[in-house]
C-alpha cells in the first residue's frame, strides 16, 4: 500500500490537471463550433453546368461531440477526487507524537494539525524573535521586592542638583571721580543629587536566546512528528466515478 506522504506529494498535482482540464472545456462549451460540422454541396439546374457543382466544395470537420467531450474531461475529475478521498480518509488516522529528547510533548496529533502547527508557530516565533531585552551595558539584578519579573540596576545614577548663586565683583575701587565698578555674575552651585534606580521588566539576551533554541527544537520535532504521520498507509478508496455516473445516468 502508498504511504500517505506519496499521496500527499502527487494531490495538487492532480488537482491542477483536473482544473486545466477542466477550464479548457468549459472554453470549449462557448465554442459551438468544436460540436458542429459543415458539409455543404452545390446542386446546378442546368445540367450543363453540372461541371461547376462538382468543383463547388465546401466542408468543416467535427472536432468533439459534447459526450465525448465530458468523458475526457470526467476522467481527469474522477481520478482527482480518488486521491481526494484517499488523502482525507488517511489523514483521519494519521497521526504521531510531538517528541524532544525522548520526551512525549503531545501525543497522537493528526497529520493534518501538525501541518497546521508549523505554520502557525512559524508566524509565533516573530514575536519571540523582536522581544526586548535588558540594556547588556548595565549590570542587573532581581527586584523581586518590586515585582515579579522586574529587574533593577544594581548601580543607581547619580546626578548634581544645582542652583545659581548670585555673586558682585569689585572690579574698580571707587575714586573721588568714579564710582565703585561692580560686575554681577552668576555661579552653579551643587546643592544636592539625584539618585535614579533603573528598573525594567525586559528579560536578558540569554534567556532570549533559550527560550528561541526551545522554540526552535519545539518546531523541529512537530515536523518530524508530520514526517512519522505521513508514514501512514493511504486507506483505499474510490468515490469520483459513483458520483458521475450518478450524474450521467
Amino acid at each position: 500500500m502508498p504511504k500517505l506522504h506519496e499521496v500527499l506529494a502527487v494531490d495538487k498535482d492532480k488537482e491542477r490537471q483536473a482544473k486545466i482540464i477542466f477550464d479548457e472545456t468549459v472554453k470549449m462549451w462557448k465554442k459551438p463550433v468544436y460540436f458542429t460540422s459543415i458539409d455543404k454541396k452545390l446542386e446546378m439546374f442546368d445540367e450543363n453546368r453540372s461541371h461547376e457543382a462538382e468543383a463547388f466544395k465546401e466542408k468543416t470537420a467535427m472536432t468533439t461531440t459534447v459526450p465525448t467531450r465530458l468523458t475526457y474531461t470526467t476522467e481527469f475529475l474522477i481520478d482527482h477526487l480518488d486521491v481526494l478521498l484517499q488523502k482525507e480518509a488517511t489523514n483521519q488516522n494519521a497521526c504521531a507524537d510531538i517528541i524532544i529528547n525522548d520526551d512525549t510533548i503531545a501525543a497522537k496529533i493528526p497529520a493534518t494539525m501538525l501541518l497546521a502547527l508549523e505554520r502557525e508557530l512559524g508566524k509565533y516565533r516573530l514575536m519571540f524573535l523582536d522581544m526586548p531585552t535588558l540594556d547588556s551595558g548595565i549590570e542587573w539584578v532581581s527586584d523581586e521586592d518590586t515585582g515579579q519579573h522586574i529587574f533593577a540596576a544594581k548601580n543607581s545614577v547619580k546626578t548634581h542638583k544645582t542652583e545659581k548663586n548670585l555673586k558682585i565683583i569689585s572690579l574698580a575701587e571707587a575714586t573721588p571721580q568714579h564710582k565703585e565698578q561692580v560686575q554681577t555674575m552668576s555661579q552653579d552651585v551643587i546643592i544636592g543629587q539625584y539618585v535614579t534606580k533603573h528598573r525594567s521588566g525586559m528579560i536578558t539576551s540569554a534567556k532570549k536566546a533559550e527560550l528561541l533554541k526551545r522554540f526552535d527544537a519545539l518546531m523541529a520535532a512537530i515536523k518530524q512528528a508530520r514526517m512519522r504521520a505521513n508514514e501512514e498507509e493511504v486507506v483505499a478508496g474510490k468515490i469520483g466515478a459513483q458520483l458521475f455516473e450518478y450524474i450521467l445516468s
